[in-house]
């Protein structure tokens, strides 16, 4: 064989362009080993180990972290979350921390795996959610007027989510309720819609009740919104009862009954007064969290127009549904009371605490005293129910006797007893059991401190004298008014908690009240904190005045102003408030409390006193104002007594007699 035939002569080949190194291909060389996130044996940089996990959030590795802290022991990860704030606080991965947070405290504290029990469900509309596609695996839909075994004809609503992480989705239901009584226009009165004020206690406990929200701006401001989770025990927030789930669907159905029950209803229509309708709404957002995550949210709105003859309507359901990432602050500080563990659901920061409503009137005006050997734990028994403690956070609606903890040391709730000259006092008790008054125990973490009501002895006798139940009727309502206060400040340190700050209680209540240091509401948040207690002491006075105007004498009995122990409840309590003012407030700080003192009075006399009390007010207030000219006249040492203890408050009298005085507006 020859030569294979030459190529044909080629043109020089041009130097090839320069091209950036192509990555090795992982399958083939080898790889820089990495370093664990969390190393081996005892750790001794916990600083750097939180800047190291942050980091790696801040990567998008968020499901390595969450493994790493998994592995920690359970010391380490106190030591891990305790240095997150002090390492991160100021630096750009402060977001990432707070992350980081969530995540130390979801592995401590995990969604409990729910047992939910049987039932069937049948009919029902499905509801259309445009957005209700979350990607090409997972959707959520609803349906409604659906029925259950469990709640029979009542129409519901069902929620239904479709994935493969199924059974890592739980469903947390956030909810309100409110109703209004419609009353027609009449003869000199505009036709007038009234907020009901109700307490709804946890099915779980009667120590964790909710309200139904009053603010005539609740239908378009949720932050004003009493917020609940729905749910049926302490252990957790999520609603975990009346569900079904596999490993690719979670389903939960409800129908909430009508905010007023059936009978209750009945009986406003056949009062003397009765509205046209009563129309009442159950109000509820209901997001699916996964895992640490919330991926969609679905807004229930329920409402039943209730009239004469028809007391159980037919209710009015709407459904929306819509891509969401996290909970509102006010679903997150009301977690932070009923189910302080799960504060690793995202959301932007607890909310401010809501105002307590003022109390509604005395309706059981009884004033009499008890049979003798009535033990003071029946009277008090009496008591709570007269003054309806079921008003406020952290007292029962209904007190039976063997409720109520006698002596020392005392307890959460109500306690009688124990106590050497004061008829009442409020106060904490701390995580180690100690009760504290007016110091609030301030922790970074842990429940919320509960609060303790004691009424003493002297609130039902002293020396010789038996007291009826006005006075200690209104010792109860001075008391709860500080219980109100305690929620508020304990509000106020679950925000502070919350935050991601290492400034001090006080320096942060400084810092968020920094534009009005002087007002009622700062006053009040710092009293706990500082032991300035003068602020609280004058608005619960007042709330004691106001209770007592219930029981005062239709004219001014000289001889009731022989002692001191033997004045009118409101007269003493009205000193109290007084005193305090004048004696004991910095003149910065008077005038905002005694402004919410008088306004409190004002709201009473226009809302709740009737004409025969406000005219025996008048007297009673003319009467401590000069005494000589009372008539017939009282003892000289009776005069002297009146003027020696409100001479020095003639200005808060005065003021006090003007807002009684003044006309209301229609």
């Amino acid at each position: 064989m020859g030569d294979p035939d030459p190529k044909p002569p080629q043109a020089p080949t041009p130097p090839a362009k320069p091209q950036a190194a192509k990555p090795p291909r992982p399958s083939t060389l080898p790889q820089k080993p990495q370093p664990a996130l969390v190393p081996k044996g005892p750790i001794s940089d916990f600083a750097g180990l939180a800047r190291r996990l942050a980091t790696h959030i801040r990567d998008g590795k968020r499901d390595d972290v969450l493994r790493a802290v998994k592995d920690l022991t359970d010391t380490d990860r106190d030591r891990l979350e305790a240095v997150l704030i002090p390492t991160l606080e100021r630096d750009r991965l402060r977001p990432h921390g707070i992350e980081l947070r969530r995540v130390i405290r979801y592995v401590r504290h995990p969604p409990p795996v729910p047992q939910p029990g049987p039932f069937t469900t049948d009919g029902g509309t499905n509801v259309d959610f445009k957005t209700g596609k979350l990607d090409g695996e997972r959707s959520v839909s609803a349906k409604r007027g659906e029925h259950s075994s469990l709640t029979g004809d009542r129409d519901g609503y069902s929620l239904l989510y479709l994935g493969p992480d199924a059974l890592d989705c739980r469903w947390l239901q956030m909810i309100w309720r409110d109703a209004v009584l419609a009353f027609p226009a009449s003869t000199g009165s505009k036709a007038k819609r009234i907020a009901v004020r109700q307490r709804l206690d946890h099915p779980a406990t009667m120590d964790m009740p909710y309200f139904l929200s009053t603010d005539p701006d609740r239908a378009r401001k949720p932050a004003l919104c009493r917020w609940h989770a729905d749910a049926v025990n302490l252990k957790s927030p999520f609603y975990d009862a009346v569900i079904r789930r596999s490993g690719s669907a979670l389903y939960m159905f409800d129908a909430p009954s009508p905010t007023i029950p059936p009978d209750k209803a009945r009986a406003h229509f056949a009062s003397a007064s009765p509205p046209d309708s009563i129309v009442s709404g159950f109000h509820a957002e209901a997001f699916l969290v996964r895992g640490l995550d919330v991926l969609y949210k679905v807004t229930v709105e329920i409402t039943w127009t209730q009239t004469k003859g028809n007391e159980s309507p037919t209710p009015r359901i709407d459904l929306t549904g819509t891509k969401a990432s996290a909970i509102r602050g006010q679903h997150r500080a009301r977690l932070a009371i009923q189910a302080p563990e799960f504060t690793w659901l995202p959301g932007p920061l607890v909310s401010e605490p809501l105002p307590e409503d003022d109390f509604d009137r005395i309706q059981d005006l009884r004033n009499t005293g008890w049979p003798k050997g009535t033990s003071d734990g029946q009277r008090l028994s009496d008591v709570a129910q007269q003054a309806d403690t079921g008003q406020v956070q952290f007292l029962r609606a209904r007190y039976l006797e063997p409720d109520i903890h006698k002596g020392t040391p005392f307890h959460a709730g109500l306690n009688v007893g124990g106590l050497k000259s004061a008829q009442g006092e409020t106060g904490y008790i701390d995580a180690k059991g100690t009760y504290s008054n007016p110091a609030l125990p301030i922790s970074r973490d842990g429940p919320p401190p509960p609060v303790a009501v004691i009424v003493g002895s002297t609130a039902f006798h002293q020396d010789s004298v038996d007291y009826t139940r006005d006075w200690p009727v209104a010792t109860m309502r001075h008391e709860m008014r500080h219980v109100s206060q305690n929620a508020d400040a304990i509000g106020w340190l679950l925000r502070w908690r919350d935050d991601f700050t290492s400034a001090t209680f006080q320096a942060w209540l400084d810092t968020a009240f920094s534009k009005d240091l002087t007002s009622a509401r700062y006053q009040m948040a710092r009293a706990g904190v500082v032991g300035a207690v003068s602020a609280l002491e004058v608005l619960a006075y007042t709330e004691g005045f106001i209770t007592g105007v219930h029981f005062l004498p239709a004219s001014v009995d000289p001889a009731l102003l022989e002692e001191r122990k033997r004045w009118p409840t409101a007269l003493r309590e009205l000193d109290g408030a007084g005193t305090r003012l004048v004696d004991n407030l910095l003149a910065s700080s008077a005038p905002p409390i005694q402004q919410a003192a008088l306004a409190r009075i004002r709201r009473f006399v226009c809302d709740a006193a009737t004409a025969a009390e406000k005219d025996a007010l008048v007297k009673w207030l003319t009467a401590v104002m000069d005494p000589a000219k009372v008539t017939p006249p009282p003892t000289a040492a009776a005069i002297a007594l009146v003027k020696a203890t409100f001479s020095r408050q003639s200005a808060w009298l005065k003021a006090v007699l003007d807002q009684v005085t003044k006309a209301c507006s229609p």
